[in-house]
């Protein structure tokens, strides 16, 4: 049967691996942001050469 002692060393120890998840999940957070970023970025610079091409395109037709 467990102890008080026990339970005691059980729930520090539970509150230690929620910190460590806390401190992960800010780490992805932070990774996701910079993620976004950069997608916005290559999508924002792909329609600018997709509507360069289209009007090149019409131009040449």
């Amino acid at each position: 049967m467990a102890t008080k002692a026990d339970i005691l060393a059980l729930k520090a120890d539970i509150e230690k691996v929620k910190a460590g998840v806390e401190k992960v999940r800010g780490e992805l957070e932070l990774k996701i942001e910079s993620v976004k970023s950069d997608l916005l970025k290559w999508m924002v610079m792909a329609m600018i050469a997709q509507g360069g091409l289209i009007v090149a395109l019409v131009k040449a037709l």
